[in-house]
């Protein structure tokens, strides 16, 4: 009596085993950056103020780098600027961010806040 023996099967080649571990990582960390922004933002009902600040008035890098310098706090985002009229609408949680942080940071950023608001809901 023969028994008959099937072949091993072919393992994959170690580049195409490292290049899958790198995609399920690559997915993880993404994915985890991005849980984590959300975590930050404020609600969509949350109190939006609007900044009249001045020195806005550069094509683009003055406005992405405030911009940026906003976002990157817990519970604050910029919801529009409009440079020819100096206007910053952010979006902020009360809990996390006031309106004293958020006009000291723009400050701080060298734009000179000449008068806050709070804005009405939409």
């Amino acid at each position: 009596m023969s028994v008959k023996r099937t072949p091993a099967p072919k393992s994959l080649p170690i580049w195409v085993r490292i290049t899958i571990v790198g995609v399920i990582a690559f997915a993880g960390i993404a994915g985890t950056l991005a849980y984590r922004d959300v975590l930050r933002q404020p609600a969509e009902d949350a109190p939006r103020v609007e900044f009249t600040v001045e020195g806005l008035d550069c094509p683009v890098w003055c406005a992405v780098r405030l911009s940026n310098s906003i976002d990157s706090l817990d519970g604050a985002r910029v919801e529009s600027i409009d440079q020819k009229t100096g206007k910053v609408i952010v979006r902020h949680d009360p809990a996390r961010q006031n309106v004293e942080v958020l006009r000291k940071l723009i400050d701080a950023r060298g734009f000179a806040v000449q008068a806050s608001e709070p804005v009405e809901k939409r």
